[in-house]
């Protein structure tokens, strides 16, 4: 018999009361139910969690916030993160699938696993370290295995890897093909990569996990697979990605086709002390922010509700950033509480989630500027919440409005017009914590949005120079291509001589492959992005173009 002890805490609001009853719904039903699979990375004094179920930055226990960015204070910003997704489906109505504290029953959102149910257990999380990864790379060189291979690239989940029986015949974690054959096998030299476009990049450490939306909190299920990576970086005198981590997920429809669908990234963020926290967005960054809306997190002895360990006199901003999609709006609710309108609490129908995801309140009221952005009978609508600097009276924040706590929870939104069965989606983001100790809470503002323009250059540039860290012991030398015509319909131009060449899709597939042509027909490829490898000798000229 399993006995549970309840502690009652002296609760400030019903925000808190929605959470911890969602803390203890989750408790019970995760001690009642098989226990879902649970890793974490860490990187420069950082740890992050993700669940099998797709539950982002939770600690094991789902009871405490998951992403610190201190270790040793045991400092957190995230409490947790989600996908939220909704559209309209064949039959003429609205599905919907997300998580929130205190609705739809308090059940995950999604199950472990694919839609190919093979019997193969995917309730767990890969994990593998950038060290393992080179260690194989730099035994394969001459083209003999000497040494073992780390348990974690032996079992990582890609296609056909032949290691793990009853793995579903799909594309599911990526790694770089050595032999361009489409199985992954580590025997053979391949190994686990963020995806093609970054495939020079090795993590400090990267997690992985799959899951689909056919739990009970997913109303009228869409049919819809994630596969999630979280992952570090690093490199040299690069200071701001010792203070971030990255996600990408990828998204793929499967069962059927729907319209209008949208799709956020949910995220409950607490800096610190959770009772002096603020959201802003920077939409011409794609990016949401949390910080602290006074000089000093928590008390002035640094205490803080619960226990939690507090920033003291150098809060910090803590920013979520989608770094390969428009983000159209940035929404969300207000946890339950008195002081404001209920338009503004958590969506639960299918239609109030997706009037969220479209740019709402739940009720279908536009977001409008000023107060707290639900105004009744305004017409100056706003697209992105408290979309402000926060250090300029005169701009939208919670700041210059003068508003009292409230505990706000955005969503970053995205949509597409139509998502077909076997179309994926992908999405880049990365978390960064700005901080100086020369600047306050609100001068920190500047601070960020530097951070995330840092983070976005390096990110566009693909990680170059020493994040590149993967080709540094290759008997290949790289250089950059130019591709002509690109974007391209039918041929491309190669007006140098080389041996061969290689073509990727944007998941790292090899696609097509050919001894040299000076004409490469491309009319079999699907639209979309591509890199190709031109392999002359020691030389690889790598380029991207865009298949029309």
């Amino acid at each position: 018999m399993q006995l549970l002890s309840i502690i009652i805490l002296p609760l400030k609001n019903n925000t808190t009361v929605s959470k911890l009853f969602t803390i203890l719904s989750l408790f019970f039903f995760v001690n009642l139910h098989a226990q879902i699979g649970y890793n974490t990375i860490s990187s420069n004094g950082m740890e992050v969690g993700m669940h099998a179920d797709g539950t982002l930055f939770m600690d094991e226990s789902k009871s405490n916030g998951g992403f610190i960015v201190d270790k040793d204070e045991n400092l957190v910003t995230i409490f947790s993160s989600s996908i939220w997704a909704s559209a309209l489906a064949p039959e003429g109505f609205i599905k919907s699938s997300s998580f929130i504290y205190g609705g739809q029953g308090n059940l995950p959102a999604f199950s472990p696993g694919s839609y190919d149910i093979t019997g193969f257990d995917f309730n767990q999380v890969w994990k593998v370290t950038g060290n393992a990864i080179i260690a194989l790379i730099n035994d394969i060189e001459d083209g003999t295995l000497d040494n073992p291979i780390d348990e974690s690239i032996l079992n990582w989940p890609g296609k056909g890897n032949p290691t793990l029986a009853n793995l579903p015949d799909q594309d599911l974690a990526p790694f770089y093909d050595q032999n361009g054959d489409g199985i992954y096998n580590p025997f053979q030299g391949d190994y686990p990569i963020i995806g093609n476009d970054l495939n020079n990049v090795i993590p400090v450490e990267m997690m992985y996990a799959v899951y689909r939306d056919d739990q009970a909190a997913s109303l009228q299920p869409m049919g819809l697979e994630y596969h999630s990576l979280i992952y570090s970086v690093a490199c040299d005198n690069t200071v701001v990605l010792d203070q971030s981590i990255f996600a990408r997920h990828r998204i793929v429809k499967r069962l059927n086709d729907v319209t209008e669908f949208k799709i956020g990234i949910w995220t409950d963020y607490d800096l610190g002390c959770i009772s002096d926290d603020a959201i802003g967005s920077i939409p011409d960054l794609n990016a949401v922010i949390s910080y602290n809306i006074d000089a000093f997190d928590g008390t002035a002895n640094g205490d803080c509700q619960f226990g939690l360990s507090s920033f003291g006199d150098n809060p910090g901003i803590q920013s979520a950033v989608i770094l390969n999609q428009e983000v159209i709006s940035t929404t969300g609710y207000v946890g339950i509480q008195t002081s404001v309108p209920p338009g503004m609490y958590e969506p639960e129908l299918p239609l109030e989630t997706n009037n969220v995801l479209s740019g709402l309140w739940r009720d279908g009221t536009g977001m409008t500027y000023g107060g707290n952005g639900y105004n009744l009978g305004s017409t100056d609508f706003a697209f992105h919440i408290f979309d402000g600097n926060i250090n300029n009276s005169d701009e939208w924040s919670v700041v210059s409005e003068n508003l009292p706590f409230f505990e706000f929870f955005p969503l970053m939104n995205m949509s597409k017009s139509t998502f077909n069965d076997g179309e994926e989606m992908i999405i880049d983001m990365a978390y960064i914590l700005s901080q100086d100790q020369e600047l306050n809470n609100l001068e920190t503002y500047n601070q960020a949005i530097l951070d995330i323009e840092s983070v976005q250059d390096l990110y566009d540039q693909e990680f170059p120079g020493s994040c590149s860290n993967i080709t540094s012991n290759s008997e290949y030398s790289f250089k950059e291509l130019t591709i002509i015509p690109n974007p391209a319909n039918d041929f491309l131009n190669i007006e140098s001589d080389y041996e061969r060449y290689k073509i990727y899709d944007s998941l790292g597939r090899l696609v097509q492959a050919d001894s040299s042509e000076a004409m490469i027909s491309i009319l079999n490829l699907t639209p979309g992005m591509y890199t190709i490898h031109i392999i002359d000798e020691d030389i690889i000229s790598v380029g991207k173009f865009i298949k029309q």
